[in-house]
């Protein structure tokens, strides 16, 4: 490799499979807002508040994920990869948080059941 080169050398390429699945789960994302934009008439305006939820943390995955490639790339450059665990608990806190909001929303709305 030449010097300046900011190609890592791992053969698994380890950081376009971490890429990847941030760029999956960003997607999924959007995928879960079309869904409840879909329930909107059903939901009621709350489920735009939701699908607007969605769609901004699936913003910010998107947003960050070049940093995050970078770092991970370099850390194989070092021989000392950094972990994301603050990045990963805050994602699953947050889509925890808003698939339990969905959910609430959804037996919210659904009629009553009758004797």
């Amino acid at each position: 490799m030449a010097p300046g080169d900011t190609r890592h050398e791992d053969p698994g390429l380890q950081p376009e499979r971490t890429a990847l699945a941030w760029t999956r789960t960003s997607l999924s994302l959007c995928v879960a807002s079309a869904t409840l934009l879909r329930w909107t008439r059903v939901l009621g305006p709350w489920a735009l508040v939701l699908v607007g939820a969605f769609i901004a943390l699936a913003i910010v995955l998107a947003a960050t994920h070049h940093r995050r490639y970078w770092r991970h790339n370099a850390g194989l450059k070092r021989g000392t990869t950094p972990t994301n665990a603050g990045g990963v608990v805050s994602l699953s806190a947050a889509c925890l948080l808003l698939g339990l909001l969905a959910a609430g929303l959804i037996l919210r709305s659904a009629p009553p059941l009758s004797p």
